[in-house]
């Protein structure tokens, strides 16, 4: 059993909303993907997520939405908004559930300190299942992210350990972050269509940010970050470019491509602003995708002709056997 800590009241008048903070391995743990409506990440993606992670500057988050079920809501909301500090057990509300003894004012709203109890795999995740998902298991790319090299001199098995043992602190600095959560808590006949109808609010019902808009915020304020990867030096150089006019007559890209009639320079803001940083990054992508799938070749390349090199030196070597025993 893991206990979370947080704070608990009504929300929307039918449901209740858990909120805290807790280590995002923890919450990885006592939670798991509902396999009605959400998709399994990639490797990929869970290595971007610790890549992410690992910086130290402005990682943050929105916090991770969890579900969780209780069996009498309305005797839960009714004990909360009563007008007094005592510390009851809820689990007969809500399984794992003890709220804590504090003032509750006269008047007004107030949340309450509580404490739930959960097993693991117990929760649901509703949104977030991509940030929790490289904490569930031990997955062996976690040493990719060592960049440094074992001292001079280490044998193969101290540079084993060496290794071992950045893997482990690098891990337990990424696993440990405190992040925030929140659990919504439904009533078990409603439990199924109450969480897909939220997974459904938080992921389609939103009006997203354009990526034009999200790029020009980084370029502006972010621009010597890594908010965008391995793109994000590259699509931020060019996008300078693409400002100063060095790609004059070239579609999507001549943002000054409209002169006034007093000869400056005019944006054409309905067209071009709101295209060609996005054209930047997906540029910049492709180029590093064509790299890496290069680079792909010429170690496949090296590989046939350093595998030839060894069998034409066998070949050589047997037919130097063969002409001495001639001889």
């Amino acid at each position: 059993m893991a206990k979370l800590e947080g704070i608990i009241y009504k929300a929307f008048e039918n449901f209740i909303v858990f909120r805290g903070y807790a280590p995002i391995e923890l919450l990885a743990k006592v939670s798991k993907r509902p396999e009605t409506y959400q998709r399994f990440p990639n490797e990929e993606h869970k290595r971007d997520i610790v890549d992410f992670l690992k910086k130290g500057d402005f990682r943050y988050f929105p916090e991770l939405v969890l579900a969780y079920r209780g069996a009498d809501l309305q005797g839960l909301i009714g004990r909360l908004h009563g007008q007094n500090d005592l510390e009851f057990d809820a689990s007969r509300y809500v399984d794992g559930l003890k709220v804590l003894k504090e003032r509750v004012p006269a008047v007004g709203y107030r949340a309450r300190h509580a404490q739930l109890n959960v097993a693991r795999e117990s929760l649901l995740r509703v949104d977030g299942n991509h940030r929790l998902a490289p904490f569930e298991e031990d997955d062996t790319w976690w040493g990719e992210f060592i960049t440094d090299t074992p001292p001079e001199g280490y044998s193969a098995e101290k540079q084993k350990q060496w290794l071992s043992q950045q893997i482990e602190n690098f891990k337990s600095d990424i696993i440990n972050l405190i992040v925030p959560f929140s659990v919504v808590i439904s009533n078990n006949d409603v439990a199924d269509k109450f969480e897909a109808s939220i997974f459904n609010n938080i992921n389609f019902k939103q009006l997203p940010l354009k990526q034009e808009k999200n790029i020009q915020n980084i370029y502006k304020f972010l621009k010597d970050s890594e908010e965008l990867g391995a793109a994000h030096k590259l699509t931020m150089g060019l996008i300078s470019l693409v400002e100063n006019g060095h790609f004059r007559g070239l579609p999507f890209m001549d943002i000054y491509h409209k002169e006034q009639k007093d000869g400056e320079r005019e944006q054409n803001v309905q067209e071009y602003d709101e295209i060609y940083r996005t054209i930047c990054l997906k540029l910049v992508e492709l180029l590093i995708v064509k790299q890496q799938e290069t680079v792909k070749k010429i170690e496949e390349i090296n590989k046939k002709i350093e595998k030839n090199t060894d069998e034409l030196s066998k070949l050589e070597t047997d037919k130097k056997d063969l002409e001495r025993k001639q001889g």
